[in-house]
């Protein structure tokens, strides 16, 4: 087992958490069969690709995201050195460096040289993932407002990410201004270069929007992107988005608007 901790002081918490996960990890992927009863592991997502657990050791706690991928391409990157958890590990600080916030990151590990990886952060459990938020407590303007200026700030900054949607923030609700602050999550898909241009932020925008087709309304659609182009053409922008909405359906396109 490989350790890679962000402080030296913290590879061996890193050790023992991952020690923990893979105590109960029974090789099985998404199908992963989580404890149900241990107060030191629980489940908070289980995905395709890798499963999303809470641990707590020796009065801390953390969050572990084990990438169990065995597609061969997964692999080789894994043997090449281009694990998921590694690249998560690097995007983090790259994040961090440029002021767009994440959860903060402990460290990552290899299991074996071809995987399982993961990656261990901050454990979020003051904020929300923004979906569920939305789900939960509904969407207001301030909300609105507040994330168009998230993502127009990450994409000034150069950051992109290839899987974005609501299901890839978290938000933290405050009763001070601002109301809400947000998280990039599955940082290991970031792009970092200059300020991203048109066609890279029209492939962002078009990904977010289309998963937000069932959940957000077009009122608020509309409100977000007046926020997010501030003094750009929002009707030019409309046109596109559709365009490329109906361009590439999916199982989220059930009505083709933006």
């Amino acid at each position: 087992m490989k350790i890679c901790a962000l402080k030296t002081k913290d590879a061996g918490y890193v050790r023992a958490v991952a020690e923990k996960v893979m105590q109960t990890y029974d090789g099985c992927g998404i199908e992963w069969k989580h404890p149900v009863d241990d107060p030191e592991l629980w489940k908070l997502n289980s995905g395709q690709r890798a499963g999303v657990v809470g641990v707590k050791l020796g009065g801390r706690r953390c969050c572990v995201k084990l990438f169990y991928d065995d597609r061969m391409r997964a692999k080789a990157r894994n043997l090449c050195g281009l694990s998921k958890a590694k690249r998560a590990f690097a995007s983090a600080l790259k994040l961090k460096a440029r002021q767009v916030a994440c959860p903060e990151m402990i460290g990552w590990v290899r299991v074996r040289a071809g995987g399982p990886y993961m990656v261990v952060s901050e454990l979020c459990d003051y904020a929300h993932r923004t979906d569920h938020y939305i789900r939960e407590h509904g969407i207001d303007l301030d909300l609105v407002r507040l994330f168009a200026g998230f993502v127009r700030n990450m994409h000034g900054k150069g950051i992109g990410h290839v899987d974005f949607s609501l299901r890839n923030t978290m938000v933290v609700v405050s009763d001070r201004a601002p109301r809400f602050r947000f998280l990039l999550l599955d940082y290991e898909d970031a792009r970092f270069g200059s300020a991203l241009s048109r066609g890279k932020r029209l492939n962002n925008l078009h990904h977010l929007l289309e998963r937000a087709l069932p959940l957000v309304p077009l009122k608020w659609r509309v409100v977000f992107l007046r926020e997010y182009l501030q003094t750009e053409n929002i009707r030019e922008w409309v046109y596109a988005l559709n365009r490329l909405l109906k361009k590439y359906p999916s199982k989220y396109t059930d009505h083709l608007s933006v």
